[in-house]
């Protein structure tokens, strides 16, 4: 699902599945904070359905 997700990745641990926020080792400002909450939130709320973190969409579409 790299198409439809930006910063964020799924993963999982003991059967529980994570939506993870991965980000270089620097800190995260304002703007950036914010959008890594919006990611990973949208990400949770659409697994098992588009599997998407925003309305961005890189590359090829997934098939429909």
């Amino acid at each position: 699902n790299f198409h439809t997700m930006l910063d964020v990745r799924y993963a999982t641990s003991d059967g529980i599945v994570y939506a993870a926020f991965i980000h270089p080792l620097s800190p995260l400002h304002g703007g950036e904070f914010v959008s890594a909450l919006q990611q990973a939130a949208r990400a949770a709320l659409t697994f098992g359905g588009t599997y998407t973190s925003s309305d961005l969409v890189f590359g090829a579409q997934p098939a429909q």
